[in-house]
């Protein structure tokens, strides 16, 4: 996969040698320079270019990917890669390979013509979830949005075919994925049908959103989710039929304390698959509804009293087998994500994969055999592995065998996998490999910036014990761009500590380098700065039990362990100054970085706190699966307001926030600030009118590297630089 382009790197190579100059002269302040911060940030990525090849099988024996511009084949009977020149000019080739290269071809020379799918609706204040307009399978139809309403339009005339007419600004129309739930294609396999879902949110007070810069005093409300205690957005789900042009509205729905998601249709084009959850996620059912009869029938149900059922995001976790051999659901009820085999009417058929960990997403199936992602490497289960096993159960195996992540992309009969690797020490690269792991050939290496790269080291990995001494806990370590073991330095840990993702993407250049979330670390890295994260008890990836270690009292406790682990790994490490350590976080992160200032002031010596949801009464109601109903546990809610938490923080705080955050209502920070003031502490502040909760704006604005560039300062300010 390419990242950046190679002007970037000259640039690059600027910034790196002015950070090890810095590193030399400890005593100079990064320079207050925003433009240079995201310079840098978007250079990041030029420094590690392809590794990575999107395959495209012509038939089940041959493979083939552009490499550089060039087309290569690749025999899966001998592992012959022959290069291709001139092939998507000339006929006889069009002719030998088909299909694949001309989709191959297209990718190579893109038709820039050819406009992408139209955004209908801008999910703003959220990100990453604008909706897009949507062909269906058979590309006879187009599924939009108009306003409130969704509509259909026959894709040669641009005629309407039939549309909702009953949306509304509390009543909105929504298709495909939602921010929770992983789903399919709304659309049946073949075209003739469209689940669309209606949101009533009119029982809720939503977010208010300020516009203080082009509206002055405007508000407008967020309705898509609710807050805490509030009633739960209503949805409705409706089939629309482009043969007989009718609306079905069917059952399956949720209520106002119930969610629910559409996961996928079934293979007959007739029913869909529904999940609804309870709001405190303890009790879980699977629908299927029919289209037809518009009746949903409950195929099985999951009620637990501790923790939840499943926190609902991660990969699809229902695959159906054909030949009315039934499906496949995940589950972690014996304490992992595994798949487990039923019976169309939701008859448990048996358990298919076993272990102490968890499984992922479902890579491909044949008969009698599934090819799955897992963290099947129980002495590294963050590392991503493709595994295979038995329907019944049996021979079950792991197919890769390198450290760190991998993806797999199966040929059509499933006989071979593209495979994709990187680890924080390998750069990107792709091979070629047999149902069984035996290597076909390698397809491409990455191309790593040796000038680029010389400033970097590789990411230190670590284990330590948690507080309690019960777990153990995996991290990495950053260490500063010219980095000399004889001098020490500054420490900044980067948390986020969610309950439903871990901190960071374990691989060469993804970890640090994949969005502006993770740049911040290289960037941290150039001025001097030792970065730390880890994964502690309460985060997923991990079995059950370590996710669920801190339900109900969570964030309480959090910070004890990632204050433990940094003090073992310091204890270890003598260029890491632990009497100059911070902390840096976002969301969650913010949270437990305002913590920190609270549980560990001893260790923590100054915070930059993001978007940070420091009063659990006034949050987005997923605060309730973590901590429960306030009804059904009053106690853990006690003493987590932020006028609580602004009395006990010790130490330097800087608060960033915007007023257009949806994700964390800025009356979170409002209220902090407040609280702080009443104690007579000081703290710094960076307030962005009108964005959201990664800092940017509803015109595409970004204020993520203005964040960047004065955190840096502040940590400079507090903690200092590197010295003898």
């Amino acid at each position: 996969m390419q990242r950046g382009v190679r002007a970037g790197i000259g640039f690059l190579c600027v910034l790196l040698a002015k950070s090890i100059a810095f590193a030399q002269h400890p005593a100079a302040a990064p320079a207050w320079d925003v433009k240079a911060v995201q310079a840098f940030m978007d250079a990041v990525p030029a420094a590690v270019t392809g590794g990575q090849v999107q395959p495209f099988w012509a038939g089940n024996d041959t493979l083939l990917f552009g490499d550089d511009g060039t087309v290569k084949s690749v025999s899966l009977t001998s592992g012959n890669i022959t290069a291709l020149p001139g092939a998507c000019a000339d006929a006889d080739d069009k002719d030998t390979y088909g299909d694949a290269l001309t989709d191959l071809c297209d990718t190579l020379a893109p038709d820039k013509s050819a406009a992408p799918p139209k955004v209908v609706r801008r999910m703003f204040p959220m990100y990453g979830y604008d909706r897009r307009e949507t062909v269906s399978p058979d590309g006879a139809a187009l599924a939009t949005l108009d306003g409130p309403d969704i509509a259909f339009k026959d894709v040669k005339t641009g005629y309407e075919i039939m549309r909702s007419r009953d949306g509304a600004p509390t009543r909105r129309w929504f298709y495909g994925y939602d921010i929770w739930e992983a789903s399919e294609d709304a659309w049946s396999d073949d075209g003739s049908k469209f689940v669309a879902r209606l949101h009533d949110t009119s029982a809720l007070a939503g977010i208010p959103v300020i516009d203080h810069v082009n509206a002055p005093s405007a508000v407008t409300r967020f309705r898509y989710w609710a807050r805490a205690g509030e009633p739960l957005p209503i949805t409705h789900f409706a089939v629309f039929d482009m043969k007989t042009q009718k609306r079905m509205d069917v059952e399956g729905g949720g209520s106002a304390d119930t969610f629910a998601f559409f996961v996928r249709w079934l293979p007959d084009n007739k029913r869909f698959a529904v999940i609804r959850y309870s709001r405190d996620l303890k009790r879980q059912e699977l629908l299927f509804v029919d289209s037809e009869t518009r009746e949903a029938q409950t195929i099985m149900v999951r009620t637990v009293k501790e923790g939840w059922v499943k926190w609902p995001s991660g990969p699809v976790g229902l695959h159906f087998l054909g030949s009315d051999q039934g499906f496949l659901w995940r589950s972690d009820e014996d304490g992992y994500f595994h798949w487990y085999h039923h019976r169309m009417d939701g008859k448990r058929i048996r358990q298919v994969t076993r272990g102490d960990f968890s499984v992922q997403g479902l890579v491909a199936q044949t008969d009698d055999t599934l090819f799955f992602m897992a963290g099947s490497d129980t002495k590294r289960p963050y590392d991503q592995h493709l595994n295979r096993v038995s329907l019944a159960g049996k021979n079950q195996r792991r197919l890769t065998q390198r450290p760190g992540q991998h993806t797999a992309l199966p040929s059509p009969n499933a006989r071979a996998f593209v495979i994709r690797h990187e680890s924080l020490s390998v750069p990107p690269n792709s091979r070629v490999i047999r149902a069984d792991g035996a290597l076909i050939a390698k397809l491409a290496e990455a191309t790593v910036d040796q000038e680029a790269r010389a400033a970097w080291q590789d990411p230190e990995e670590f284990t330590a014990k948690s507080a309690d001494g019960k777990d153990i806990v995996h991290g990495i370590i950053f260490k500063p761009h010219g980095f000399d073991p004889q001098k020490r330095y500054p420490v900044i840990e980067r948390i986020y500590g969610g309950m439903q993702s871990q901190v960071m993407r374990r691989g060469y250049s993804t970890n640090w380098a994949s969005d502006d979330y993770f740049k911040v670390i290289p960037y941290l890295n150039a001025q001097g700065f030792v970065v730390v994260t880890m994964d502690t008890p309460g985060t997923p990836g991990r079995g059950r039990a370590f996710n669920l270690k801190p339900h109900g009292t969570w964030p309480e406790g959090i910070i004890a362990d990632h204050a433990a682990v940094l003090r073992q790994v310091g204890k270890q490490r003598p260029w890491m100054d632990m009497e100059r350590v911070g902390i840096a976080g976002n969301s969650w992160g913010g949270t437990l970085a305002a913590h920190a200032m609270k549980d560990a002031p001893d260790l923590y010596k100054a915070a930059s706190l993001s978007v940070a949801d420091v009063d659990m009464s006034d949050g987005i109601h997923w605060i309730e699966w973590h901590l429960g109903r306030k009804a059904d546990n009053p106690d853990g809610y006690v003493g987590k307001s932020a006028a609580d938490l602004a009395q006990a923080m010790e130490g330097h705080f800087l608060i960033m926030a915007g007023t257009a955050d949806a994700n964390v209502p800025v009356s979170n920070t409002m209220k902090l600030l407040d609280g702080l003031a009443k104690a007579g502490k000081h703290y710094d502040l960076v307030l962005f009118p009108g964005t959201n909760h990664i800092h940017r704006t509803r015109d595409g604005g970004n204020r993520y590297a203005y964040a960047v560039n004065r955190m840096a300062l502040f940590f400079h300010q507090h903690l200092g630089g590197a010295s003898e």
